[in-house]
């Protein structure tokens, strides 16, 4: 959660506000109308898109969502193991 927090630290407070109402709406499993998209190669990572903003996390069908990782899209974005990032 380290990286997640400087990142969010980076952004104006205003994008941070949005970023942080994304997050809790993944967590509460409510995704109608986010431009959500499950990732190839994995059966349940799944990403929110929010302008240049990615976050990426877990489906859990028993549990609440668990985030990955939120970062700015870029080459590296959606690299990382199926452990973590």
């Amino acid at each position: 959660m380290d990286r997640i927090n400087k990142f969010l630290k980076s952004l104006s407070l205003s994008r941070r506000k949005e970023i942080r109402v994304l997050v809790e709406r993944i967590l509460k499993k409510d995704l109608i109308n986010l431009d959500c998209k499950k990732l190839r190669g994995f059966s349940d990572i799944y990403r929110v898109r929010q302008g240049k903003i990615r976050i990426i996390f877990q489906k859990n069908i028993k549990e609440k969502n668990m985030i990955i990782v939120i970062k700015n899209r870029k080459e590296g974005t959606y690299k990382f193991s199926k452990k973590g990032p």
